[in-house]
């Protein structure tokens, strides 16, 4: 069960005894994490990366984090988030595909949005919230559901959704689910007036106690009468 995973925080330190790596989480600042990773047979720093959001899978095999994108430009580009897993179980260049030099700016391997992104400009846009490639996290950080699947929600600024991504021990990631929660039988238009995709927060993601194959998704919005549900039983496929 995802029950009891733990997401780090600045007072967590995390250890992954498989293969004697320990990664340990620093703060950088208010939004910015810095997780290192010591090899403790010989000891040794074996890497280290900035990231936002991290949390740990339930067995320490994954970190799951939030970046930027593009993550180092100037103003006036568009600055949107992307989700990325680190493979605590490979080495730094394994975990910074297709990336020339390894830093702490680069690691991770990106499992959403999927496709190749673009660097926008914001003189280029019209209304810069209603950008498809402008998106933005809005759960209270990842949830592991196993050590396997990974949930969050994201929203590109026209709709919200929940999404569900399945990890793999050779570093691929796939889409499980992906739930629209800004649909009208969730949110109340009338009620949710100018952009109801972004009028609400996914507080957490939690397998049920009862059945392994529900979810139950608790909601939150600052507009009263937004959501026709404060919470949602989704149940998952094979």
């Amino acid at each position: 069960s995802g029950h009891g995973a733990p997401r780090m925080h600045e007072d967590h330190a995390a250890v992954f005894m498989k293969g004697f790596i320990g990664p340990v989480l620093g703060k950088v600042s208010e939004s910015q994490s810095l997780i290192a990773i010591y090899q403790l047979h010989p000891w040794g720093l074996r890497d280290q990366f900035q990231c936002m959001q991290p949390a740990i899978s339930p067995l320490h095999r994954w970190i799951a984090f939030q970046m930027w994108y593009p993550r180092i430009i100037p103003y006036p580009y568009i600055i949107s988030d992307q989700y990325l897993i680190y493979d605590v179980g490979h080495n730094p260049d394994f975990n910074r595909p297709q990336q020339a030099k390894i830093n702490s700016f680069n690691a991770g391997i990106r499992i959403y949005p999927p496709g190749p992104r673009k660097v926008q400009a914001l003189s280029n846009v019209v209304n810069r919230n209603r950008v498809a490639e402008n998106h933005s996290m809005v759960s209270h950080g990842f949830d592991w559901l196993s050590d396997h699947q990974v949930a969050f929600a994201d929203t590109d600024h026209i709709r919200t959704d929940l999404i569900i991504v399945q990890v793999h021990n050779n570093g691929t990631a796939v889409i499980k689910k992906v739930l629209c929660l800004s649909c009208d039988r969730l949110i109340n238009t009338q009620k949710c007036p100018g952009q109801p995709a972004t009028a609400f927060m996914v507080k957490n993601i939690r397998r049920s106690y009862r059945s392994r194959k529900t979810i139950r998704i608790s909601l939150w919005s600052y507009r009263p009468g937004c959501l026709r549900h404060r919470s949602l039983i989704l149940r998952m496929q094979k």
